[in-house]
């Protein structure tokens, strides 16, 4: 009932990721049991008010609504959250490689094709445009479920094309759902696969995008031995705020 179904004039490639992302994916059921029991999130009192999504919810104890509050993305309970993302992948520079943010059942699927040749890589893009804020945190948790690549969190300080934020991370190839913490000091500034030594520090209050990508370099801009090509396929179920308490 989450993944939204498709319309008859989407086009057939589409439907394919789709189809193949499908079998990757989680019960919203699943994902809220796994949600109440692993979240580490501390609630304080500054938090802001309640959205109203969670605030109707029946299902949330008080303390999880709050929580919740420092959501970002929440793919599980807004897979339309997907509609967010845009894919930049390395066409842009005469690369093959191809990706998408699919809504399925409890999760989005960042999924697709790293081909080694050309820019070797692939990634979606979600833009702020005030939507949500990053002030006064120490970076963002990523819950997820990997295929055992390496993948990156990338973010932006301004909406213009130019220095990128990268840090890496290895979900697991078990199947299980793991809690990623992205913290800001890790993040390397890069340019077109280059690091930029004399990059402004990284400043939660004016980041403007927020992304994932997978890659043939690392964020140093070196290239990973193990990094195989073909399909890949990250489960993500919850992109959130990392205040300096939790």
């Amino acid at each position: 009932p989450f993944a939204p179904r498709p319309d008859r004039a989407q086009s057939l490639e589409d439907q394919r990721f789709r189809a193949k992302a499908r079998r990757g994916g989680i019960h919203r059921a699943e994902a809220r049991r796994t949600e109440r029991a692993t979240t580490r999130m501390v609630f304080t009192p500054s938090h802001p008010a309640i959205r109203p999504e969670y605030a109707r919810d029946p299902t949330l104890s008080s303390e999880e609504k709050h929580l919740l509050n420092e959501v970002l993305f929440d793919f599980a309970r807004s897979p339309l959250g997907v509609r967010e993302f845009a894919a930049v992948d390395d066409r842009v520079m005469g690369g093959s490689s191809s990706s998408r943010l699919l809504a399925l059942d409890g999760c989005a699927a960042f999924a697709g094709e790293l081909v080694l040749g050309g820019g070797g890589f692939a990634s979606v893009r979600a833009e702020a445009h005030g939507r949500w804020s990053l002030a006064e945190t120490r970076g963002v948790r990523i819950r997820c479920r990997g295929d055992g690549r390496v993948y990156k969190a990338v973010v932006r300080m301004d909406e213009r094309p130019g220095v990128s934020y990268q840090c890496d991370f290895w979900p697991p190839a078990t199947g299980e759902l793991v809690d990623v913490d992205i913290e800001w000091v890790r993040c390397v500034p890069s340019w077109r696969g280059r690091i930029v030594p004399d990059a402004e520090k990284l400043a939660g209050e004016r980041i403007a995008s927020f992304g994932l990508m997978a890659s043939k370099f690392d964020h140093h801009g070196v290239p990973v031995p193990t990094v195989r090509g073909g399909a890949f396929q990250l489960d993500v179920i919850m992109v959130s705020a990392l205040r300096p308490s939790a």
